[in-house]
């Protein structure tokens, strides 16, 4: 039914939508924004940090905003913002990407190795529709003392809003690429969150559908019982599926390199867990072990040459390793190098 909606809708074109946006996209595209000068001054980002102290009275961010530093993935932080006095890091899960352990913990302790006072230290937790961040990656006791200086936003509300204003700007008129840019961006996010306005007929449908299909009486208690069920009936398919994808992409890695790789040379590691799934070979090299692994975590997929104990790396095969592979990333961790 969706499908058969879907294209009764008027054609349209978006250019995010066809290249179809992950967190790192979305993250990338939010620091070239907040990138934008004009006069000595960032617009954009002074206007985003406005639009949240005026939504969250009790996000306390007073500084000027004088040369700052934004990056993104630096530190492996999806956007970071480093100025004279301050620092900014922007943790984004618009697509429900899970918690690290210690995560936010871990960047807040990078980040105060810049000298910058941790009461000058702001986080941002930027979800689709207003999430928190796990315990295990921001402690509460550490969240208490980020309460003035510490956001969970919504893109569906906060950015939206904050990408609407944006375009009532008087600087549309002089810089077409970046109003364009704007204006598809927030296109993009309505797409997502299906509030564009062909969308409308298709929602309207699907409503239709939806109240036939769980038999809705009327009664409120047991419509929103039928509801809160299949959403949650939902949400552990979705869980399900995402797990059976992992599955099959490890064991397909795992079959091929049983072929490749021949057991009596080489001990096959394979581990899935719902952690850091892996697969790969240990091999051994003048007493020394090393493991060549393909590993996932929440951030994508890993491949490269790591210690086979998750202790301190083999000094004398980490020097080794770095001049025979220098073209991969490393060492950080248990990787001596990856990619």
């Amino acid at each position: 039914k969706y499908k058969e909606e879907k294209s009764k809708q008027p054609y349209h074109i978006n250019l995010i939508d066809e290249l179809h946006a992950n967190e790192k996209t979305n993250s990338r595209i939010l620091v070239k924004l907040l990138h934008y000068k004009q006069d000595g001054k960032y617009p954009l980002l002074m206007g985003f940090l406005e639009s949240l102290t005026h939504e969250y009275k009790h996000f306390n961010f007073s500084h000027f905003i004088k040369n700052p530093i934004i990056t993104s993935e630096k530190h492996r932080i999806d956007a970071l913002i480093i100025d004279r006095d301050y620092a900014i890091i922007i943790e984004n899960k618009i697509h429900g990407a899970k918690d690290q352990p210690d995560q936010i913990k871990r960047y807040i302790d990078t980040i105060t190795t810049y000298n910058i006072p941790e009461d000058s230290l702001y986080i941002l937790y930027m979800t689709s529709w207003g999430g928190k961040p796990t315990e295990d990656s921001f402690p509460l006791y550490l969240r208490e003392k980020f309460k003035n200086r510490y956001l969970s936003i919504s893109y569906r509300y906060d950015i939206i809003n904050w990408l609407e204003v944006e375009l009532r700007n008087p600087f549309r008129k002089t810089e077409e690429f970046l109003d364009s840019t704007l204006l598809q961006y927030l296109d993009h996010l309505n797409g997502l969150y299906q509030i564009r306005k062909i969308d409308e007929p298709m929602k309207k449908e699907m409503i239709k559908l939806l109240e036939s299909q769980l038999n809705l009486s009327g009664n409120l208690v047991d419509d929103l019982g039928k509801i809160d069920e299949t959403l949650e009936n939902i949400v552990n398919v979705k869980q399900s599926m995402e797990e059976l994808r992992i599955i099959k992409y490890f064991l397909f890695w795992e079959n091929q390199i049983k072929l490749d790789f021949p057991s009596n040379l080489n001990k096959i590691v394979f581990n899935y867990s719902e952690t850091y799934p892996k697969v790969g070979i240990t091999i051994e090299y003048k007493e020394l072990s090393i493991s060549i692994l393909i590993e996932k975590d929440e951030d994508g997929v890993y491949y490269g040459l790591a210690n086979v104990n998750e202790e301190e790396r083999i000094e004398a095969l980490e020097a080794l390793l770095k001049n025979e592979f220098s073209g991969l990333e490393g060492p950080r961790n248990k990787w001596y190098r990856w990619e």
